[in-house]
């Protein structure tokens, strides 16, 4: 006989510390059993002797502790490798055939403590249900077998529930739709994220309160909850996001708003939207905001407004006075708009590693005429939050993704893996890995796989009039 010793219980009390330690035994002979008789694990069963009075026991103690219909379903007849044929026996039936059969057993002494909860239920409160009910432990487990089944029922629309929300997997990461979960039948929507959690953290123990906090915050469309084992559960631009602790801090993926920006592990995107003035040819204006900026004309390069980000009257005002300084005179507002916007395509960041490009604001999916308002609001600086509404304009942020296809420039029309363009791209192994991918939605289509390919559908045309401007630049 092995005994067992406790120096850590790890947060758990002694009866499921026992417990493991007793199931991880049982599985560690299995595999020696399999290894010594050469019969394959999958043929292998560990059978327990639980009866229906241990059985109703757990479902007390799970009703006191308030569970849900999973844990009401008290113990399985089999899960995985383990089965239990004596569910259908009571305690004081196995007791009479052990002494029929002149069998002596041990009882630990323990199990007459009710400061435990099990033996609290065992010695107080089953005497009393027994009183009522002769019969209440088979009753109670046949009650288990019924929600049981309907628990398991339950779990399959869970999980094809989720998997209609998921809008991205990713290591450490899930991000699913929070229209279609707010839209569930709570029921399912409960199990959801508590599927969703268990994906990501099976060690995760999440109680009621927790699930509900997501879910209220999922309904106000807002919002933020530290769930057990540091998984973080947001709310992003109609998505629900939950990440790890580790996922957090590789920062690989999350939304870059536009204006805005995001450090991600290849570096540093930044967004802006900008307003084409009058006269601006914008095709002229993406060529020159694809050139990098070490071959910019130098009489541009010291044109350029410096640490100013975004357009507000003092920076105009200075610009205004560099630029009449060196004879180019703006003669009116709108050669001072093309002189300004000029001026800020090369207003690129000093690193070695840096490019930009120049897309059809429009064609993300937003309303053409909200556009100049929306480049408005960054020219005066009254947008250009981290953490825009949920209507701002914003672009997700992630790295590739077995199956992502993109229809780049210059393929006229025809779709590409991704892969396999950043292998034309000769981009190394090790880089795929971390190369920022913006896409329009968490899973959707690709805008840019930044700094290689962007899509084509997203390609100046000379009748635009707004343009997103996005720069990715390496760590300086």
């Amino acid at each position: 006989m092995e005994h067992a010793s406790f120096a850590n219980l790890g947060g758990q009390n002694l009866e499921a510390a026992a417990r493991d330690v007793r199931y991880a035994a049982a599985r560690r002979y299995v595999r020696e059993l399999c290894a010594q008789t050469g019969a394959p694990r999958s043929a292998a069963r560990i059978l327990t002797a639980h009866t229906a009075s241990d059985r109703t026991e757990t479902f007390f103690m799970n009703a006191i502790r308030g569970s849900g219909p999973a844990g009401l379903s008290s113990i399985p007849r089999r899960r995985n490798i383990i089965v239990r044929p004596l569910l259908d026996m009571t305690h004081a039936d196995l007791i009479r055939y052990l002494q029929v059969a002149g069998q002596s057993w041990r009882e630990d002494e323990s199990n007459q403590d009710t400061g435990y909860l099990r033996n609290f239920v065992r010695h107080r409160l089953m005497p009393v249900a027994g009183e009522r009910n002769a019969n209440v432990a088979r009753n109670v487990s046949a009650a288990c077998d019924i929600l049981g089944d309907e628990d398991a029922f339950m779990s399959q629309l869970a999980s094809t529930a989720l998997r209609s929300c998921v809008r991205r997997r990713a290591s450490g990461l899930i991000v699913l739709d929070a229209s279609r979960l707010a839209a569930a039948e709570v029921a399912i929507a409960r199990r959801v994220v508590r599927l969703a959690v268990r994906e990501l953290d099976g060690e995760a123990r999440l109680e009621m309160r927790h699930v509900e906090a997501v879910l209220s915050c999922v309904a106000m469309g807002e919002g933020s909850v530290t769930l057990p084992s540091g998984i973080d559960a947001r709310i992003e631009f109609g998505t629900l996001a939950l990440r790890t602790p580790a996922e957090r801090e590789g920062a690989t993926a999350g939304w870059l708003a536009i204006p805005g920006r995001l450090r991600v592990a290849a570096g540093t995107l930044e967004a802006q939207l900008l307003e084409v003035p009058a006269g601006a040819d914008p095709i002229a204006l993406a060529r020159e905001a694809s050139t990098p900026a070490r071959e910019a004309p130098a009489r541009m390069r010291e044109a350029s407004p410096g640490p100013c980000e975004t357009s507000t009257p003092a920076c105009e005002a200075a610009t205004a006075s560099q630029f009449s300084g060196q004879g180019l005179s703006p003669a009116t507002s709108q050669d001072l708009d093309r002189e300004l916007l000029s001026a800020s395509l090369r207003d690129a960041p000093s690193c070695a590693s840096s490019v930009t490009v120049l897309i059809d604001a429009a064609a993300l999916g937003y309303a053409t005429h909200e556009l100049p308002r929306l480049a408005e609001d960054q020219r005066w600086g009254a947008s250009g939050s981290q953490q825009p509404d949920r209507d701002a304009l914003r672009l997700w942020v992630d790295v590739p993704a077995a199956g992502d296809m993109l229809c780049p420039f210059g393929m006229h029309g025809r779709s590409k893996k991704l892969s396999d363009l950043l292998n034309e791209a000769h981009v190394p192994l090790a880089e795929r890995a971390v190369t920022p991918v913006l896409r329009t939605t968490p899973g959707g289509a690709i805008v840019w796989a930044a700094p290689h390919s962007a899509r084509r559908s997203l390609q100046v045309h000379r009748d635009q009039r707004s343009l997103g401007k996005i720069n990715v630049s390496s760590h300086c």
